[in-house]
């Protein structure tokens, strides 16, 4: 590759505020022995409380929530619309977790994402058919949200990814799936 290519990318990657590109645009995604292997490098990661009293997230030094007040239950709304918005090149290796639950229990915990996405591959739906996706296309930086719900904690996964043609019929722009797919769980 063009070293002026790279730089190119490489400013426009930073002026953007995209964090995807820098190391992960040389992966490729392949199907091996009917398993889907998308390899990440880069994320996103995003955090929110339920059914809680107070909730403080603490991700790469920085308070992804930091909240005194009590939070409502967990929506399929909520669920659907789980999303991430601080970018990160490398993990993090723990995220800090303090908050109370709705009994008024304190609870205190460490989890660490490093060793929950150790693989470096992409998490993807049990229902997704591998001979479905479109392998040619570079693998975009997964979501990573952890979710906190009451005396619970699970760790999501939402990736973009490519399918070969539309997901429902008559509808162009639906070739792809972006479902969140649980990486861990856990009830305190």
């Amino acid at each position: 590759m063009d070293l002026k290519y790279l730089a190119m990318a490489a400013a426009m990657t930073v002026t953007s505020g995209c964090h995807s590109g820098i190391k992960s645009w040389h992966m490729k995604s392949k199907v091996e022995n009917g398993v889907l292997k998308i390899p990440f490098y880069d994320h996103s990661f995003g955090a929110r409380c339920f059914d809680t009293l107070r909730c403080r997230v603490l991700y790469d030094n920085a308070y992804i929530v930091n909240s005194g007040s009590p939070s409502g239950p967990f929506t399929q709304r909520d669920r659907d619309n789980l999303n991430a918005g601080w970018g990160n090149l490398e993990f993090p290796s723990v995220v800090r977790v303090s908050w109370t639950s709705k009994d008024g229990t304190n609870h205190d915990e460490k989890i660490n994402l490093g060793e929950i996405f150790r693989s470096g591959m992409v998490r993807y739906p049990a229902d997704l058919d591998v001979n479905d996706v479109k392998t040619s296309v570079p693998p975009s930086a997964p979501n990573i949200i952890l979710v906190v719900e009451d005396r619970a904690i699970r760790v999501y996964m939402r990736a973009w990814i490519p399918l070969l043609r539309p997901r429902f019929p008559g509808r162009e722009h639906s070739d792809f799936r972006h479902d969140p797919v649980i990486a861990y769980s856990q009830t305190f």
